[in-house]
């Protein structure tokens, strides 16, 4: 019984919550967001299909360096008539923009499915396997989240990346980013298995596991940066060892990503040197306006913006994740985000939504951290209720520009003030009392219940007409 409850009960909660985001996820999921809302989500399909069908990947990209660029007209899911303007689509081969790995698994797919020409790679086609993706990538986060810090975060952290607004939509676009993210946990995973157990299974799994996220996307080198900061960080090792591990990760993932390079040679070389330097003098934002919009702006696309509080709540859990003592558990979020906040400014990503989605389990995690610091801490209780008044409040604020409800209003500045005088008033309760104790417990579950259910509202507001209105 002892191990049902230890084991079993939070295992089986996880995966009620990967069902429910699993649904969310594939509610409207084929017209929100609008098909060719990013073009790049058919590219990357038609990517993987040409290989598999032509043996050369063929692309759109706007990047010189090509020597055959193709003006075509693809009216898949009659773009043309809705978000692509009209414009013509440049094609390119050998298409070098990106490592290939997403448009083999999604063009795959398709061709699975039947498709055998680009038209066929329908938004309800390609968007499946990114859906699965994201829905394992709830798994893995809630697994991370139990080794940091034990199964009440662990469940907190999935239910809010299950039901995140901005979580359900992005996961649902074919980009790389959705196909890293997931190993990107993977590889803490096991680099914190590694550093338990030992044994070079774990280095090696590891870094073949870095490897493959670089076929996904070349901005899937923070992984390595990350893993080898850890393995340098481990100062109960001596330095000989360190380097050693560092340099089997390397060398492994490096060879591995070294597939794409081959691959390159094989199809025309020149040509990729030419689209890989084109691609680095890319720039779109440098410098600290880039970091404040990333904090400060939750994006979906380069001109649709999704306002979210859940990533808010994580950054500003970061900061006081360094006044706690967890020794070296919050180097596995605080590295990750760095490593991949380096790239994320050295690569320019700050137009488009989907290069911050590699973030966002992390910056979660911490929200789940935050919300459950209570169990831990009676005197964290009004940091936790803040925590969740701000997706709350955000939640509760877009829904009533929809559906009018005039005692909202009243009712949420009451409920405030209540919540956070309570919060404040433990400071001065016998916090040992059960009475107490359990009195919290209950108000936070309850008012915990409320955000996930106001997440999922949230969700279900996403229909085509209420799309038009997000700006």
């Amino acid at each position: 019984m002892k191990l049902f409850k230890r084991i079993a009960l939070p295992v089986l909660a996880v995966i009620l919550i990967m069902a429910l985001g699993y649904k969310l996820r594939l509610s409207g999921f084929n017209s929100i967001p609008f098909p060719g809302e990013s073009l790049d989500e058919y590219s990357n399909a038609w990517v993987g299909l040409s290989m598999i069908r032509l043996g050369v990947p063929v692309g759109m990209s706007g990047l010189p360096g090509y020597p055959v660029q193709d003006s075509r007209y693809i009216n898949v899911d009659r773009v043309f008539q809705t978000t692509a303007n009209g414009n013509t689509m440049q094609m390119s081969y050998p298409w070098f923009d990106h490592p290939p790995m997403m448009g083999l698994i999604t063009g795959g797919f398709s061709y699975f499915k039947g498709a055998r020409v680009f038209e066929d790679t329908t938004a309800v086609t390609i968007r499946k396997p990114v859906i699965l993706m994201s829905t394992l990538t709830i798994g893995l986060a809630a697994y991370l989240a139990y080794l940091l810090f034990g199964w009440e975060t662990a469940i907190a952290a999935a239910t809010i990346i299950a039901t995140s607004p901005l979580m359900v939509i992005n996961s649902r676009m074919v980009q790389a980013e959705n196909g890293l993210t997931p190993l990107f946990l993977l590889s803490l995973i096991l680099l914190w298995w590694y550093e338990k157990k030992g044994g070079y299974t774990f280095l090696t799994l590891l870094s073949m596991t870095i490897g493959l996220a670089m076929l996904f996307k070349l901005s899937a080198v923070a992984l390595l940066f990350c893993a080898l900061a850890l393995i340098f960080a481990n100062v109960k090792k001596n330095s000989a060892t360190r380097w050693q591990e560092g340099l089997i990760v390397s060398v492994i993932a490096l060879s591995v990503f070294g597939i794409f390079v081959i691959s390159a040679l094989a199809w025309d070389f020149s040509t990729f040197v030419k689209v890989f330097l084109a691609n680095s003098g890319r720039a779109y934002g440098i410098g600290l306006s880039a970091l404040f919009d990333l904090i400060t702006n939750t994006k979906i696309t380069a001109v649709k913006f999704l306002t979210d509080g859940w990533p808010l709540t994580g950054w500003l859990g970061l900061a006081i994740l360094t006044r706690m003592d967890l020794r070296n558990k919050a180097w596995y979020l605080w590295l990750p985000i760095f490593s991949y906040l380096a790239v994320y400014l050295f690569f320019g990503s700050e137009p488009f939504g989907w290069y911050r989605i590699p973030f966002l389990p992390f910056l979660l995690i911490v929200s789940g951290w935050l919300t459950t610091a209570f169990i831990r801490n009676m005197h964290l209780t009004a940091v936790s209720v803040v925590t969740l008044l701000i997706p709350l409040g955000i939640n509760l604020e877009k829904y009533f520009d929809v559906h009018k409800l005039i005692w909202l209003i009243p009712a949420w500045r009451l409920s405030c003030l209540a919540l956070i005088i309570g919060a404040l008033s433990l400071l001065m309760t016998d916090q040992a009392n059960p009475k107490v104790k359990w009195a919290v417990y209950a108000t936070m579950f309850v008012l915990f219940s409320l955000v996930i259910y106001s997440n999922i509202l949230r969700a279900g507001m996403f229909t085509v007409d209420y799309w038009y209105k997000v700006n």
